[in-house]
């Protein structure tokens, strides 16, 4: 995520001056390759809530018969919404919104 953004970002800055259309591809595949990450991060996100709430059902019948250890380190109840896979996603479409609405409207 962090390569392909810096890299449509330097290709961007290349091309502000000579072209506007393949500024907007660029952007376009800045803002499409944000919502996807945004999207496969989701989805990895409840793969793994639904494999712990699994185990969950799976220590709860088999208690007596096993000793597990904790199947995550770190649950902190925090601000998730500052975690880099729910934020980025996010900040990367935002900004390439405003690279568009500004180079069309204001520059």
């Amino acid at each position: 995520m962090w390569a392909l953004q810096g890299l449509l970002f330097s290709a961007m800055a290349f091309l502000w001056d000579i072209h506007l259309i393949p500024l907007l591809i660029i952007a376009a595949v800045g803002i499409i390759s944000s919502v996807s990450i945004g999207y496969s991060c989701v989805r990895a996100s409840n793969a793994i809530k639904s494999l712990l709430e699994m185990v969950k059902k799976f220590k709860d019948e088999n208690a007596s018969f096993y000793e597990l250890p904790p199947t995550l380190g770190a649950r902190a109840k925090g601000a998730q919404w500052l975690l880099p896979w729910k934020l980025l996603p996010w900040v990367f479409s935002l900004a390439w919104s405003g690279i568009i609405i500004f180079r069309l409207f204001f520059y």
